[in-house]
């Protein structure tokens, strides 16, 4: 059975093969991608794609794909990205079919241990290229293959030449041997941390300092002790502390991990051996985060501060993977079934910690994860005794994703709430339900007093959620999990140049589209020093009409993408939860000019629930509106019917009879066009409305039904 990736693959090769001739039989794969590349220079893009379908219609192998990728610069599959969606789909291909290639290679057994057995070798020049080979090729694929002679006792040789070969290795090595140090076999742990001491990766610390404290062997302890003191010195703190820190660190990105330290996979070890979990890239800090929390819990079962980091750390993963999920993201498709594991992992941390980790998430701007947490305190909170639960405080957070989330997660709860939560829920969802796309900004910005400019930018901008740091390191961090539209980036950063920054997001694929916006106080200046790699220039002082005006500008034209898909998943919760408000209660009537509005959505999944709630809190003034969407949505059954049910309910509910209702809703019962779900709630909403006996009778004239045999 093919699955669902190769199958992609195949019909993306077909497809491409269909719209490509026989010409370019003659011309290997690579030259037509060459040739492609140099028609690309010289801006002939039309000419470009045809070079590069051409390649594909040629149905190169994942090492033809790979040589491809290797001998091509960066900035070509950057511009490929961005240009248009056909040469997009061409990049795509090959660097998928590349990455696919390049994993194969990496852990190929048989590849491996010809290297290891070279690496382990007497000669000194075969240790060297073998040592050389695993460190270029294999990386950390390498490591499960050295733990033999790690820790085989009647070989002391060996044992030291595997300690250089990792030491080759270098950090790719240093997460498989931290995972083996929980090996039972003390010579491995002792050797493994004599490697890490001559790598000398801080990300080692905890472990390290773990074995040093507390492991039962005294070589084991001498050893881990020296490496602890050669990586972090003498005074590094107890490893409970280091594992808390390296969490934390971890989760927001202030740069425990290095440009190459992200693998395709984590390590951990069971039943003797270093086994290898692929995980997709953007999610590799976060399990490196939540390794860590447990880390800490396994020091001291007790800890708060590690059921707090923990609960963060899965609460942040929880938030990526489904928003990737819902966008289609192909690496995540098969995390999917994680989502609600996670929930359910959560939950088991209890209302006090989740408290607190979501009040840590939202000092620390991990809105997403914030968010993400809001739905597992609906879950733990006493409905009837709230208090001073963050659920009823972030109804009026400054970042509407908070808002929107707190008032869905309060209105499934049933809870007692005072009247002004219950108007803040509401007016949360009347918002929400209106989403139709938002735009993500990250802002690099260390001048403290522009901050209060960002904030303006929510708060008077609909479509966008700006999101400002002083700290590079944290954004760049935050981009590389959560992909954003636009970057700002102030001229003066604290800790990296501006060049910096635009080559961090020009090497990363996922970042090719996003918009570069530069805050400088010399706009022409500026542009003839970065040119086109900046898309657009804010003179200071920044105010919020000129970086809005920027922002706009830069997305003029842009497709909305992903960002249109969670505003209408986002509007379709709402719309849920609002009609599932009890009027009684919740003051909905006071949202239905919003639900109108929603109502007119070609969204079905946003449109029934607005309309079921006007039907439950609408008023007269909302009928004609109604009309409108039921007239406009005969080719939409559930709509109409949902509208024309609206219609009925309001007007008996009100008592009052408005004509213009009724000779719409006649005029669909009369319809034998259409289905006769829509009829017959067309006729249901004419029973309940209060019309005169003389027209009720009119209209069952209108619509006599005489049966008939036929005989």
């Amino acid at each position: 059975m093919v699955n669902g990736f190769a199958r992609s693959l195949l019909v993306l090769s077909a497809a491409l093969m269909a719209s490509t001739s026989g010409a370019f039989a003659q011309d290997s794969a690579r030259d037509l991608f060459d040739q492609g590349v140099q028609l690309l220079y010289q801006n002939k893009d039309a000419e470009a794609l045809q070079k590069f379908k051409g390649a594909v219609s040629l149905d190169p192998s994942m090492a033809d794909a790979y040589s491809i990728w290797k001998k091509t610069e960066q900035r070509v599959w950057a511009s490929m990205m961005v240009k248009n969606d056909e040469l997009a789909k061409v990049a795509r291909h090959f660097l998928r079919m590349a990455q696919l290639e390049r994993k194969r290679f990496q852990a190929d057994e048989a590849t491996i241990r010809a290297a290891v057995e070279g690496a382990l070798s007497d000669d000194y020049e075969t240790r060297v290229q073998a040592n050389n080979d695993l460190m270029s090729n294999h990386g950390d694929y390498a490591v499960p293959y050295l733990l033999d002679a790690l820790g085989n006792a009647d070989e002391d040789t060996r044992q030291t030449y595997a300690i250089l070969a990792l030491d080759r290795i270098g950090r790719a090595a240093t997460l498989p041997l931290v995972a083996a140090v929980q090996s039972e076999n003390a010579l491995l742990r002792r050797n493994a941390a004599a490697a890490l001491y001559y790598i000398g990766d801080s990300r080692a610390l905890p472990a390290l300092k773990r074995l040093a404290d507390s492991d039962a062997d005294a070589s084991v302890r001498e050893t881990a002790h020296k490496a602890v003191r050669k990586i972090g010195g003498a005074e590094v703190g107890s490893a409970l502390a280091l594992y808390l820190q390296h969490s934390h660190d971890y989760l927001v990105g202030s740069g425990r991990l290095r440009d190459g330290d992200v693998l395709d996979g984590v390590w951990s070890f069971a039943d003797g051996k270093l086994v290898h979990r692929p995980v997709p890239t953007s999610v590799f800090g976060l399990e490196l985060a939540k390794e860590s929390a447990y880390g800490a819990l396994a020091v001291d079962p007790t800890s708060e501060a590690g059921l707090i980091a923990l609960t963060r750390a899965y609460t942040a993963e929880r938030a990526v993977v489904a928003a990737a999920v819902r966008s289609g993201a192909e690496d995540m498709g098969s995390l999917e079934g994680s989502l609600g594991e996670i929930s359910i992992t959560v939950q088991l941390a209890g209302a006090g910690i989740v408290r607190k980790a979501f009040a840590q998430s939202v000092a620390e701007g991990m809105v997403p994860a914030a968010a993400a947490t809001l739905d597992t305190l609906a879950k733990l909170e006493d409905p009837d005794d709230l208090g001073d639960s963050p659920l009823i405080e972030s109804l009026v957070h400054e970042d509407k994703r908070i808002r929107y989330g707190a008032a869905m997660a309060l209105a499934g709860m049933n809870a007692k709430l005072s009247d002004a939560a219950r108007s803040n829920v509401v007016a949360a969802l009347s918002r929400a339900v209106l989403e139709q796309s938002v735009r993500l900004v990250a802002v690099i910005d260390p001048v403290v007093e522009n901050r209060g400019v960002y904030s303006n930018c929510n708060s008077k901008s609909e479509g966008l959620v700006v999101e400002a740091n002083g700290s590079t390191t944290r954004v760049l961090a935050q981009l590389a999990t959560y992909p954003r539209d636009v970057l700002v980036i102030h001229e003066q950063l604290e800790t990296m140049l501006v060049d910096s920054v635009l080559k961090f997001c020009k090497d990363r694929p996922h970042l090719a589209k996003m918009k570069v916006i530069l805050v400088t106080k010399d706009p022409a200046g500026a542009q003839q020093v970065y040119g086109a790699r900046i898309d657009e220039y804010l003179k200071t002082p920044v105010t919020v009409e000129g970086l809005t005006g920027r922002i706009a500008k830069v997305l003029e034209g842009v497709g909305a993408g992903s960002s249109r898909m969670e505003a209408e998943v986002t509007a379709a919760t709402a719309a849920k939860a609002i009609a599932n408000l009890d009027p009684a209660a919740f003051p909905v009537g006071g949202a239905s000019g919003h639900l109108v509005q929603a109502a007119q959505r070609t969204n079905d999944a946003v449109a029934v629930p607005s309309l079921i709630a006007l039907g439950r809190a609408g008023g007269d003034g909302d009928l004609a509106g109604i009309v409108v969407v039921m007239n406009g949505s005969k080719a939409r059954e559930s709509v109409c019917a949902a509208a024309a049910d609206a219609l009925g309910r309001i007007m008996a509910r009100s008592g009052n009879v408005n004509q213009a209702s009724i000779d719409a809703l006649a005029a669909l019962a009369r319809d034998k066009g259409l289905s006769a779900a829509i009829r017959g709630a067309a006729g249901a909403a004419l029973g309940r409305a209060p019309i005169l006996p003389g027209t009720r009778t009119k209209l069952l004239q209108d619509l006599r039904v005489d049966p008939s045999t036929g005989n």
